[in-house]
């Protein structure tokens, strides 16, 4: 079969498979690049004014998860609180989160702020929110799922969630729902990591690229064809060519009787 495989029609299909399977590879290629630039571009690494994004007291939508926002207002220092069970590290420690008081259309708002984390056992060396009027940039998170507020041990609130469910018994509302991780965290707290969100991905065009990649497959498959095919068929001509100059190996005692009979028979007439 490498015979066949390397003779000239052979290697100019085979050229012929290959140019049609890199285009169509290439065009799998596009179409899974395509499937992850779909939609507007994201905002999501621009500073955005918190109010452009997210107001008080409304439902947080999709689209600004991870986007990074900046909002002026005070602390209220007495307000602050520690979310525990929140590991850093493979270190155990807790949140440190505060309420920044913003303006807001008809008033003010509380904006719930992770300032950092502290390890377990440090919680004394938290520092207070700074004073005055401060700018805090960071990521907006959705709000957690509630999990209810307990006494700590030194009687203020014990969170172990950042919802706001569970912040409006704690907080004068109203607040927003979601919540922003600074990306500063002020020494000795460690700031608290907070990715942007990963680019949706159009199943549509993953499809379509998976389908272009088959069709790339499919052409080498179709020049792999074409050569078995020819090459039994040079085979099977061969063997017929073999069988009606010597016939095959199990006829070759009777087709020698029989020229054997007919030399027999054409001296008994030549001797008459």
């Amino acid at each position: 079969m490498l015979r066949t495989a390397l003779r000239p029609w052979s290697l100019l299909l085979l050229a012929v498979a290959l140019a049609a399977a890199t285009a169509f590879a290439a065009l799998g290629d596009w179409q899974l690049a395509r499937s992850r630039s779909q939609g507007p571009p994201s905002t999501a690494e621009q500073v955005l004014p918190l109010a452009q994004v997210l107001a008080p007291a409304t439902t947080f939508p999709g689209t600004a998860v991870g986007q990074r926002v900046s909002a002026r207002g005070q602390f209220l220092p007495e307000e602050q609180l520690l979310v525990a069970g929140r590991a850093l590290d493979g270190e155990e420690g807790s949140w440190v989160l505060a309420p920044l008081q913003v303006q807001a259309a008809g008033g003010t708002a509380l904006l719930p702020v992770v300032r950092g984390w502290v390890a377990a056992g440090q919680e004394a060396s938290v520092p207070a929110p700074p004073d005055g009027e401060v700018e805090v940039v960071g990521r907006l998170q959705p709000g957690e799922p509630p999990a209810g507020v307990a006494p700590g041990a030194d009687g203020a609130p014990a969170l172990s969630a950042v919802s706001s469910a569970d912040l409006v018994n704690v907080w004068q509302p109203p607040l927003h729902t979601g919540y922003v991780v600074q990306e500063e965290a002020p020494a000795p707290l460690a700031a608290v990591p907070s990715a942007a969100p990963e680019p949706e991905v159009d199943l549509r065009n993953v499809s379509y690229a998976l389908q272009w990649w088959l069709f790339a497959a499919f052409a080498v498959f179709l020049w792999w064809r074409a050569v078995r095919e020819r090459h039994r068929g040079e085979q099977e001509e061969r063997a017929e060519e073999d069988g009606a100059v010597g016939g095959t190996w199990e006829d070759g005692p009777v087709r020698h009787e029989q020229v054997d009979q007919q030399v027999v028979e054409q001296t008994q007439e030549a001797g008459r």
